[in-house]
């Protein structure tokens, strides 16, 4: 059964959510909803019997947990939710290496790898990812989702590309290729204003629409490989 993420819109587009045995990538600038995301579906998955496994780099918010959880449900989601906290390339590596073990005890739906493009920045101290590095670590998840059929999802970051002078995923074709499916979030208040809902229709396919209050619309641009 898909992942669902909480986003019925989305879930559209992903044809009922993300698929068990596959990797999506979802990058976007600062604040535009990455993480919020990621963490949402985990705990859908959760609401769904499964137990979630998530990977912060370098740190777990508890109170974006809370807010999404809501207090209903907190303890019993909390529960099934299995945290690492990798504040450095040692905790990450650490943490991969327990997902064996927890994956023949717990019945996984999905693992998330918030961030791991991270430790890319830590490489000028020598304490760092390569991008091969970080690829190898997302190809080792994939091979295990194949074993026990969960999803795997990680966040990303962007940078400004000066020769296209756009902002493009950190870690390029390497990680795009190993990528199932590829997500960008906009965090674009002059094009929110520009959507309002009686013109939704006029939207495109590839965006989801999701209203947040009254006055933001949220959009996801989806790149479907």
């Amino acid at each position: 059964m898909n992942i669902q993420t909480g986003s019925e819109k989305i879930d559209q587009l992903l044809d009922g959510g993300f698929r068990p045995k596959s990797i999506a990538q979802i990058y976007g600038e600062s604040g535009s909803g990455k993480t919020s995301l990621a963490l949402q579906t985990a705990i859908e998955n959760i609401k769904n019997g499964k137990s979630s496994i998530y990977i912060a780099s370098p740190n777990f918010s508890i109170d974006r947990f809370q807010q999404i959880c809501g207090e209903q449900q907190l303890e019993e989601i909390a529960s099934e939710l299995i945290v690492f906290e990798s504040k450095n390339i040692e905790k990450y590596k650490s943490s991969l290496k327990n997902l064996e073990v927890i994956i023949k005890k717990k019945d996984i739906g999905i693992v998330v790898l918030d961030t791991p493009t991270y430790f890319l920045r830590q490489k000028t101290d020598g304490n760092g990812y390569t991008k091969k590095e970080i690829a190898k670590s997302l190809t080792y998840l994939h091979s295990l989702s194949n074993y026990s059929e969960f999803s795997v999802i990680f966040t990303n970051q962007v940078y400004r590309d000066i020769d296209k002078d756009k902002l493009v995923p950190v870690g390029g074709k390497m990680l795009k290729d190993i990528s199932d499916k590829i997500i960008k979030l906009l965090n674009d208040k002059n094009k929110s204003k520009k959507i309002s809902k009686n013109n939704l229709q006029e939207v495109k396919d590839r965006y989801a629409v999701e209203a947040i209050s009254k006055e933001i619309i949220r959009i996801y641009e989806f790149f479907i490989s």
